[in-house]
């Protein structure tokens, strides 16, 4: 797995994974509270374990553009998942962790939608190209507070017309 992130550190996402593994709060991995507690410090140290020699990779991409974050990629999917006997690339999967215009320099003369449809152009052709899966996030705009449509997902159109598969995730 790659893990593509343009807002928080390996750290806190690592504490959120830990989080979700053992039931504790984020409050009690970050402030370590949970050294108090053995039944909280056993969970944890077992996670950690099954967390360690996982093939998980991580990259915080919040100052680069698109086309940075194909390049990680590209070198990720070529030197750390590799090519099985039949030339294939081996299972993997790329997380990204948001979908977003991260600097408006990097939209030049575009409309920011045109820019997002762009990015989704590239990333959806690199899985085409590698056969890759990217599970990836998309900020939604203000009807998604009270809608479940496809409009929801803030620079819209172009970002639906190359996902294969939308859903909303809500408490």
């Amino acid at each position: 797995v790659l893990y593509l992130d343009t807002e928080l550190t390996e750290e806190i996402v690592s504490s959120r994974i830990l989080a979700m593994q053992t039931g504790l709060t984020i409050d009690e991995i970050e402030m370590a509270s949970f050294l108090e507690d053995n039944e909280k410090r056993q969970k944890l140290t077992e996670a950690a374990k099954t967390f360690q020699g996982k093939k998980f990779s991580y990259a915080n991409i919040s100052s680069k553009n698109h086309r940075e974050w194909i390049s990680i990629i590209r070198r990720w999917v070529i030197k750390e998942v590799g090519f099985n006997e039949d030339g294939n690339i081996n299972d993997c999967l790329v997380v990204l962790d948001y979908i977003k215009t991260m600097n408006l320099d990097d939209v030049g003369g575009f409309a920011e939608w045109q820019y997002l449809g762009q990015v989704m152009t590239d990333l959806h052709n690199l899985c085409i190209e590698y056969n890759i899966p990217i599970l990836s996030f998309v900020q939604l705009n203000r009807d998604g507070i009270n809608n479940d449509h496809q409009g929801i997902i803030a620079g819209s159109d172009r970002i639906v017309a190359l996902c294969s598969s939308f859903s909303t995730i809500r408490m």
